[in-house]
């Protein structure tokens, strides 16, 4: 008995059937037809329909049949899937859970809770295991030799932590996903493992989706690194980009060649173009390249790389309406070469890190990866998909910053922490250090601020993009109040008995003629001072802002426009009402 159900597993692998077998079905098959039609007969005999009726009855029982036939194949195919034969199928049919030899023990209270789950889920794999083994295959060793690793180092391993360090050649030619909330280790198992891998200088590209990557460039950390992107991008502040690549659809091609030809390790930044539609075509020309240098060589020449694609459900999601590309042709090509890679990236050595925040989010043809890293998540949808795996929600939910779930070909389920990375981090999220920080060195004082600058009416002298000063500017302190003698003051209009004759220069001044005599005496910026005070620039703010324009006595801020005022005013340039308006 044992035999036939052995042999039967394999005739269902094998695809095919022996011929007696297909005999023996459609005798079955004809048999059943002249059954269906005589059973068919009957209410259509006492319809008296006659031939017509004979023949409705033969076509419908040929669709029950049909019908019949593909319900058959369908469970097949179930059975198939799921690798149970006939006699489990039985079972579960009849209430019992086919291999259920394993029996969940209660959590051990002497374990810390991640090894509580990490020891609660290595239970139930083996029990899920078993269950998905062929019957005659089925034999249980005791639960003590089947608990998780507590450690998995190969030799020359990567540091991806004290206990999870995989060797290189394991990892090369193979898919790989990370999957995480924002937040929880995603981005720093990329950039641990590009260090790591950078170190063997291998071949490298790392697609930088957010601009968050760009140190990992640095020698220090890519030993033959480079930052490729948008041609516009080689100078920054005037002074040439080092290690920079400049990329456009011209020369994508030759740069993906190159990037072969001499192992480079390149972050390509691809927010640096001006759309995402025009950087992810300059990236599918990139690896285009790449794919034409292998494929130039027979496969003992060929090289292997390793590509880092971080936030890959944003332009290869599972559905193309949660795509960021607007353009439908732009999606297409960015699929085609996507699932290029890893339908054949292993026969050209190629290894392909893709990383998303959802699992639900991701196309699903990647979540056949060989190394799989499962972060924390929360939502229900993306929890019900972990449970394929095998991880329970309950032990995802206590899943840490920086803890993971490892699913490889040679260990299921290894729970452990990765490290953190050595290069810089830009992807961080904004604290009150930052703006601590920037309260104390940046911010304007909030007295020399109004209405019409913040919205946009009138010029505001510290805005950078309004008056074009690049460099960072030293906002200054409230200005202390300045005393000057009384004579220099004219009487108030605002007083009982005050004439407005009292502020109103004289025809003799020099305010009014005498043309440069008036000038003489004075430094070169109460002269400055003074043309831009006659030119309408009457306030302290104003007078500051066109000084510093002016660019002749660098920054000048109010405590010196201040004090030019009351310089003038002293000597009878101008005149200065209590009211801080300023008249020539």
């Amino acid at each position: 008995m044992h035999v036939q159900d052995d042999q039967e597993v394999i005739e269902e692998w094998d695809g095919c059937e022996p011929i007696s077998h297909l005999r023996g079905n459609r005798f079955i098959a004809i048999l059943a037809w002249f059954l269906l039609c005589a059973a068919l007969m009957w209410p259509f005999n006492q319809l008296h329909m006659g031939f017509v009726g004979l023949v409705i009855a033969m076509a419908t029982a040929i669709l029950i049949l049909l019908w019949v036939r593909w319900l058959f194949r369908v469970i097949q195919r179930k059975m198939a899937g799921i690798s149970l034969t006939r006699r489990q199928w039985a079972e579960m049919a009849m209430g019992v859970e086919p291999g259920e030899i394993v029996d969940e023990a209660g959590p051990d209270s002497t374990l810390a809770p991640g090894e509580a789950a990490q020891n609660s889920l290595a239970t139930r794999r083996v029990a899920q295991t078993t269950a998905l083994q062929p019957y005659s295959q089925q034999r249980v060793a005791p639960l003590e030799s089947e608990d998780l690793p507590d450690k998995i180092i190969e030799p020359n391993g990567l540091w991806f932590s004290d206990r999870f360090m995989p060797a290189l050649r394991s990892l090369l030619g193979q898919i790989i996903i990370a999957i995480g909330n924002r937040g929880f280790g995603k981005s720093n198992l990329l950039a641990v493992a590009a260090e790591e891998i950078a170190r063997e200088e291998v071949p490298l590209l790392f697609i930088d989706m957010e601009d968050q990557y760009g140190p990992l460039a640095q020698r220090i950390y890519f030993p033959r690194g480079f930052i490729a992107g948008d041609p516009a991008l080689q100078a920054v502040k005037g002074k040439p980009l080092r290690n920079f690549i400049p990329v456009n659809l011209d020369n994508a091609r030759s740069v993906g060649r190159k990037l072969m030809q001499h192992t480079l390790q390149v972050v390509f930044n691809i927010r640096s173009y001006l759309t995402l539609e025009e950087g992810a075509l300059v990236l599918c020309q990139l690896i285009k390249g790449i794919m034409e240098w292998e494929e130039a060589r027979e496969n003992e020449h060929r090289l292997p790389i390793v590509i880092f694609w971080d936030e890959a459900n944003k332009i290869i999601p599972q559905e193309e309406k949660f795509s960021e590309l607007a353009d439908r042709r732009v999606q297409d090509m960015v699929y085609k070469t996507a699932f290029g890679l890893v339908n054949r990236g292993r026969n050209y050595g190629i290894s392909v890190w893709f990383a998303s925040q959802r699992i639900q989010l991701i196309h699903k043809t990647l979540l056949q990866a060989s190394y799989k890293f499962l972060f924390y998540q929360g939502q229900k949808v993306d929890l019900e998909q972990y449970q394929i795996f095998g991880l329970e929600p309950e032990d995802v939910l206590t899943l840490q910053q920086g803890e993971c779930y490892i699913f490889a070909p040679t260990v299921i389920g290894f729970r452990c922490f990765i490290r953190e990375r050595v290069s810089p981090h830009l992807g961080h999220t904004p604290g009150l250090e930052q703006l601590r920080s920037y309260q104390q060195t940046q911010l304007r004082p909030i007295h020399t601020l109004n209405g019409g600058q913040i919205s946009g009416q009138l010029q505001d002298p510290y805005d950078e993009i309004g008056t074009g000063m690049t460099e960072q500017i030293a906002f200054p302190p409230k200005p202390e109040p300045v005393l000057v003698p009384a004579a220099t003051y004219p009487p108030r209009t605002d007083e009982p008995g005050a004439s407005t004759a009292a502020i109103e220069p004289k025809t003799n001044t020099p305010t009014q003629h005498g043309g440069n005599a008036k000038l003489e005496g004075l430094t070169e910026m109460q002269k400055l001072a003074y043309e831009l005070h006659m030119q309408g620039h009457t306030t302290i703010v104003s007078l500051a802002a066109a000084m510093t324009q002016d660019r002749r006595f660098g920054k000048v801020d109010n405590n010196v426009a201040n004090r030019l005022r009351y310089e003038l005013a002293q000597k009878r340039l101008i005149t200065i009402n209590t009211k801080g308006r300023n008249e020539a």
